[in-house]
């Protein structure tokens, strides 16, 4: 294939300059996420409202795990993903 170096070069530029105008902008913030968050595989929070457990879990106050509730939901969202 063809060496596009250029578009290599430039991606690699705005990129730096993406980095460092949210250094400027956002400061220590920037600096926390470029130098130690990003990688990190660890959770950033909790599962609250990131899926059905979690939207379920928060609305009853207490982790429901995959009760009855949640596998509803789970369930209904997949027969209208397949009625879409």
């Amino acid at each position: 294939g063809a060496r596009r170096w250029a578009v290599v070069l430039c991606s690699a530029v705005v990129f730096g300059l993406t980095i460092g105008v949210s250094a400027l902008v956002v400061g220590d913030q920037a600096r926390l996420y470029f130098t130690e968050l990003l990688g990190d595989a660890d959770p950033v929070g909790t599962s609250f409202n990131q899926s059905w457990r979690g939207g379920v879990s928060r609305i009853l106050g207490h982790d429901a795990g995959y009760g009855p509730v949640v596998l509803i939901g789970v369930a209904v969202t997949a027969v209208l993903a397949l009625l879409a």
